[in-house]
């Protein structure tokens, strides 16, 4: 079976550097042990049931957009058991380039420590996203625990050429706009730059989550908190360390599947949009947190799938030769230009299911790459009761402490957010 690229497939493949790898990040970690065997036959279990994880690309000529073969059976065994600690260990494998030219595009890392172990999924951005990267370990986990993969009951590879709504063709966003100023850089602090990636791990106790999800009474969601925190951080941030923070402009994933199967289907399907505020808005948090709701409402309106804006429209084109594209990129014309935003955001939203490995997980974690020069991102995911927030960084942008200090910046104004969101709110009880 042959898939054609879309876009946002090829937008993924250039993106791949060998400095920082294009994958998605997505951990559960369990309070007791994990069997590596049995993880190994749940995974090949798992490779068998869901056809696009035994996808591989085959070039289609310079000029033409790659496809997907879908191949009878995985060509290697992505399952690994790293021996050092958690934090190494997730250092090493998103250091590790996934070749799109074998499959499958992931990787299963097992961790094993005398407190606790941990899964990690590592999954190639040209074919994955988070929410496929959720579907993943649910299946996982599932197969694990001896229990039944619930397969959507139409053809997964359909859904990725799904109807878009009315007058919008695959390669327009109409919510990404060329912008007219360069987007602000998040301030360099780093002793020990060099490729790769680092992490910064955070968990809201249940009584700041539950203020977080009271917002919705206001006309926020909790996705609209945290860009809302985002936007004061980076401000905070580069106040410290004297760095005009200018247009600060995140990049904000939306799920575009159809709505009965929001968390169903396997492919990159999340649209890309850019949220933005003016400078007279981010000094004064309500009207900050009031911009970003009315953009976060129009956006999800025309949401849709393999629509990645112009940056897509141009590194994604399958009629410009790839290394043109390449050299595009390399060259950071779309940077310098301003097409680049300052960071990202993707909140995979509350997870209702409890993964299982033997013992329940209890702490569960997920981020996208952060590509330079936005060198830094932020994954948000609702488990359990709790908000588990990764600050994905670049050891290029910052190191291990300036990432734990930009990770605590984001806290305290999360924190901060959800004990005034009644305040903020004022007379007429809504935000929007």
């Amino acid at each position: 079976m042959r898939i054609p690229f879309t876009s946002v497939d090829e937008l993924g493949r250039v993106f791949e550097r060998r400095a920082e790898p294009n994958t998605v990040h997505f951990e559960v970690q369990v309070p007791g042990p994990i069997d590596a065997e049995r993880l190994r036959h749940a995974v090949r279990d798992v490779l068998a049931v869901h056809p696009l994880l035994r996808a591989r690309r085959r070039a289609a000529g310079p000029t033409r957009r790659s496809w997907w073969e879908i191949a009878e059976q995985a060509d290697l065994d992505p399952v690994e058991v790293g021996t050092g600690t958690i934090d190494a260990e997730r250092e090493r494998l998103f250091a590790e380039r996934i070749a799109l030219e074998h499959s499958p595009l992931i990787r299963v890392r097992l961790v094993k420590t005398p407190e606790r172990d941990a899964v990690m999924l590592g999954a190639h951005h040209a074919l994955f996203d988070g929410v496929s990267c959720l579907r993943l370990m649910r299946s996982i986990a599932a197969a694990y625990s001896g229990e039944p993969d619930q397969v959507p009951p139409i053809d997964p590879l359909t859904i990725r050429t799904a109807t878009l709504p009315p007058h919008q063709s695959p390669n327009q966003d109409p919510h990404t706009a060329v912008p007219t100023r360069r987007s602000a850089r998040i301030a360099r602090d780093t002793h020990t730059p060099g490729p790769g990636y680092g992490f910064a791990l955070r968990i809201l106790d249940t009584e700041p989550t539950a203020a977080l999800n009271a917002a919705r009474q206001y006309g926020a969601s909790v996705n609209d908190m945290l860009l809302a925190a985002l936007f004061e951080t980076v401000a905070t941030w580069n106040r410290r360390h004297a760095t005009g923070y200018g247009r600060v402009t995140i990049t904000m994933p939306l799920n575009a599947r159809p709505a009965q199967y929001r968390e169903e289907f396997l492919g990159n399907l999340s649209r890309i949009v850019s949220i933005g505020v003016a400078d007279t808005e981010r000094d004064d948090t309500r009207q900050l947190l009031g911009s970003i709701v009315r953009q976060t409402a129009e956006a999800k309106r025309c949401a849709s799938p393999h629509a990645a804006g112009l940056v897509g429209a141009v590194l994604g084109a399958g009629r410009l030769p790839y290394p043109l594209r390449r050299a595009l990129l390399a060259a950071g014309q779309l940077a310098a230009g301003g097409v680049t935003d300052t960071t990202c955001l993707s909140n995979i939203g509350r997870i209702s299911d409890v993964f299982s490995f033997g013992s329940a997980a209890d702490r569960l974690w997920a981020s996208p790459p952060a590509p330079m020069p936005r060198g830094l991102s932020v994954g948000a995911a609702t488990y359990r009761g709790r908000l588990h927030l990764t600050v994905r960084h670049r050891h290029a942008l910052l190191d291990a402490s300036a990432a734990e200090e930009f990770a605590t910046v984001l806290v305290t104004h999360v924190h901060d957010l959800a004990a005034e969101i009644a305040t903020l709110a004022g007379a007429t009880g809504a935000l929007s």
